[in-house]
């Protein structure tokens, strides 16, 4: 099925995704900045109700093609070996994501990308990227489909 690209409506938003390396004692936080375009986003935004109140319950589905990941995948132990970590990209408990382009949500930001020290950033990437941008989401899912080659990765 090479070259069978998976057929829908959607596949039109952008994200990067962000792999991280270190944040242990001694050793620096580092992010690794990947855009990945021609993806479809799909949103759920609602609450649940607890006893204790509201819970924040959006969640972020993200669908993409094999063929238009713009770097090799890697499982996560593979990729935290990789010597050029922007060579490759993986979905883990690690990794973060923000909708950079999706228009029917006004989502439209320039998120940087490539490698960056968390240490730039006042209170650390992930807390810039949500409170600059939004729609700012932790991996908590990530599946790979080969009959119609595509990954799923779903955040909250």
């Amino acid at each position: 099925m090479r070259g069978f690209k998976m057929a829908g409506i959607g596949y039109d938003s952008s994200i990067v995704v962000y792999n991280k390396t270190g944040g242990t004692i001694g050793t620096e936080e580092t992010w690794y900045g990947t855009r990945l375009e021609k993806v479809r986003v799909e949103l759920t935004q609602g609450n649940n109700i607890r006893s204790s109140g509201r819970d924040d319950a959006d969640k972020c589905q993200v669908k993409i093609h094999d063929e238009d990941l713009p770097t090799a995948y890697y499982p996560p132990a593979l990729w935290k070996k990789l010597p050029d970590k922007l060579s490759g990209v993986t979905f883990d408990g690690d990794t973060i994501f923000i909708i950079e382009d999706k228009a029917d949500i006004g989502a439209a930001a320039v998120a940087p990308t490539g490698q960056i020290s968390d240490d730039a950033y006042q209170k650390g990437l992930f807390e810039y990227l949500t409170g600059a941008f939004g729609y700012t989401y932790r991996v908590t899912t990530a599946d790979h489909y080969s009959l119609i080659p595509h990954w799923e990765i779903g955040g909250r």
